[in-house]
């Protein structure tokens, strides 16, 4: 009522026992918990309880890498089983991170490391979650094992003979120098 100007204010977290709030109220448990609070006045009137649902998620979520050798892309994907998946990044070798929209992302054919975080909606992110890429290999023979087949081994009329002849062939963006 408007006689008393200091009631003795309750609150109970979940199912727990009412108790005189004194300080800022924790809640402990991951997941949606209600936080119940009322007011008791000098006369002993008290009101009617009142409440808030509170939502915590402190556990991080999970990140996952598929490798599909077949078409050489990454599937990136996470899961969050309290507030939900905000965010799915991917990044090859020690390149930066990209978002990933969902579905299958390219590799390339070079060697190299595939990595997946996630960050859910309450901003906790996951461990890195890896894949490894292997090389693109060609069918047939290796030139550098075959001897008298490969590039470079015709002394008169092979590809690569000639020092001063232009290059041929073409680049996919995807090369790597070693």
């Amino acid at each position: 009522d408007d006689r008393d100007d200091v009631p003795a204010i309750e609150v109970r977290v979940g199912d727990g026992a009412w108790a005189a709030y004194t300080a800022p109220v924790e809640v402990a448990a991951d997941g949606t918990t209600t936080v119940w609070f009322r007011a008791t006045d000098a006369a002993g009137n008290t009101s009617e309880p009142g409440s808030v649902e509170v939502k915590r998620d402190a556990a991080a979520p999970e990140a996952s890498v598929g490798w599909n050798a077949a078409s050489r892309t990454i599937t990136p994907t996470g899961t969050d089983t309290l507030s939900g998946v905000a965010l799915v990044e991917y990044r090859f070798g020690e390149g930066a991170w990209a978002t990933a929209t969902g579905g299958a992302i390219p590799t390339g054919d070079a060697a190299t490391t595939a990595q997946v975080r996630v960050t859910d909606v309450a901003g906790n992110v996951s461990a890195v979650a890896e894949a490894a890429v292997p090389a693109k290999t060609t069918g047939g023979t290796d030139p550098g094992t075959d001897p008298g087949t490969g590039p470079g081994t015709d002394p008169g009329t092979g590809p690569g003979t000639d020092p001063g002849g232009e290059p041929s062939g073409s680049l996919t963006g995807d090369e790597v120098l070693r």
